[in-house]
């Protein structure tokens, strides 16, 4: 395995997004706290299962997501009450809301068979980050069931080799 050299893209445009989400917290502690209140919901409870301090033993499972969703519902309350408060453009705001939960409706749509199987997401993730550490542990149990032990080692200690610190620390 080679390290990675230089930040990827998203990895910089998401670090960005944090850390304007993170500035924009801070600045509106006093005037809007509840969209300090939204902001700080969204990110301390989005910590346990954004693969950042331990890996959860999940690819992503809704249920995970219910909390954080509370966050955006506050901010998404306090963007209403600021716009319609204001008075001004009104059916302006109200067509750019209706075109983002289309929007949000038709991805959720397009997406959805992905998560029709253990196998098919994946098949996705295969095309997406084939260097996936979840990738290679489903490629390992693919060669040792059939019987191709010595690949399945090498793919299973690339996985683990992957993984950010030892995963065993935290299971018991």
């Amino acid at each position: 395995l080679v390290p990675a050299r230089g930040i990827a893209p998203g990895v910089l445009v998401g670090s960005l997004l944090l850390a304007a989400l993170l500035a924009v917290g801070v600045a509106a502690r006093a005037r809007r706290p509840v969209v300090t209140l939204g902001i700080g919901w969204l990110l301390i409870s989005l910590l346990p299962v954004a693969n950042l301090f331990f890996t959860p033993g999940i690819l992503l499972a809704g249920r995970t997501l219910y909390l954080p969703s509370i966050g955006l519902a506050i901010l998404a309350g306090a963007a209403t009450t600021e716009v319609l408060s204001r008075g001004r453009h009104r059916r302006a705001w109200a067509a750019a809301a209706v075109t983002v939960v289309v929007a949000f409706a038709v991805r959720t749509s397009v997406r959805n068979p992905v998560w029709d199987s253990t196998a098919a997401v994946v098949a996705s993730l295969e095309v997406g980050h084939p260097r996936s550490h979840v990738v290679l542990q489903a490629r390992g149990v693919e060669a040792f069931n059939a019987g191709r032990v010595a690949e399945a080692e090498t793919l299973f200690a690339e996985s683990l080799a992957l993984l950010p610190f030892p995963w065993w620390r935290w299971r018991r």
